[in-house]
């Protein structure tokens, strides 16, 4: 009798391939606004989003970014905040309007926390003083 080849399903490339979504939000400076939602398209990895989200997006000195990658196949995800902040030192670039040589400060993000969320849709700003852990607002007044 001959041994029968059994391949395994979790090392099947074709079933083991990952799509990692990214979208992004910018959170102006200051807790009173909304989180603005910004196109990226479909980057491959968090550093191309992070560098898609930083190059043409109309971040600003002080902002806040948050990046969610969603892992479908794991039902997993992780929310990163990065805290937008200029360059001390100044670069020279030329314009492509004017032509004329100008100071720039460029921009970098600054990574704050990672949080292992899966779904994640930001609709206000979060507040401490009326937001519990799970989301719940304490203080609504409900009649029974």
């Amino acid at each position: 009798m001959t041994a029968i080849p059994i391949r395994h399903i979790a090392n099947d490339a074709r079933i083991n391939t990952r799509t990692v979504t990214f979208r992004a939000w910018r959170v102006p400076h200051g807790s009173l606004h909304p989180a603005i939602p910004l196109d990226i398209g479909a980057p491959g990895d968090i550093t191309e989003a992070l560098a898609r989200a930083i190059d043409g997006t109309g971040l600003q000195h002080k902002d806040a970014l948050l990046i969610h990658a969603r892992d479908e196949a794991r039902r997993a995800g992780v929310l990163r905040s990065y805290g937008i902040k200029q360059r001390s030192q100044a670069v020279w670039r030329k314009c492509e309007a004017t032509g004329e040589r100008r100071s720039v400060r460029p921009l970098y993000a600054d990574e704050l926390f990672a949080l292992p969320i899966f779904d994640f849709e930001p609709e206000r700003p979060f507040d401490a003083l009326r937001d519990d852990a799970v989301g719940l607002d304490r203080t609504i007044v409900e009649i029974f």
